[in-house]
């Protein structure tokens, strides 16, 4: 059993379903695997193949896309583990912001460094978003 939804649908279904999940989520907690049951799966829209992926670059849930139609295919259980994956993710993203604002903060307020912190932090910040998506996969 699964849904089969637009592309351009599955960010703002995976934002809504997880709005209170990330304010909670533990983001040290392991997330288990979804078993594939995809592959080789016909597109119902125009019976073309789908293309079996991983979501977000893990091998925790695999989905299927008509790039044709531009069509997902989820099964149920594949989406429990993709909102928890989104959920995880969208914590990160808020806990490394505040990080970031806290941290250009000190900066600002050492002596010498006011006016060269603000183009280090754009720096900084692609080295620590890395980071967090090496803890993802």
């Amino acid at each position: 059993h699964g849904v089969l939804i637009g592309q351009k649908s599955l960010h703002p279904l995976l934002r809504a379903m997880t709005v209170e999940l990330v304010k909670t989520i533990d983001l040290d907690h392991e997330i288990d695997p979804v078993p594939d049951k995809g592959a080789g799966l016909v597109c119902p829209t125009c019976a073309r193949g789908m293309e079996n992926h991983p979501y977000m670059g893990t091998n925790l849930v695999r989905i299927d896309t008509c790039y044709s139609c531009r069509q997902v295919w989820l099964d149920t259980d594949e989406v429990g583990t993709m909102s928890l994956l989104y959920a995880r993710t969208s914590r990160q993203e808020e806990w490394f912001e505040e990080a970031s604002r806290e941290r250009l903060r000190e900066l600002r307020a050492v002596p010498g460094l006011a006016g060269t912190c603000d183009a280090s932090v754009e720096v900084t910040h692609y080295l620590v978003l890395g980071f967090i998506a090496s803890r993802l996969l």
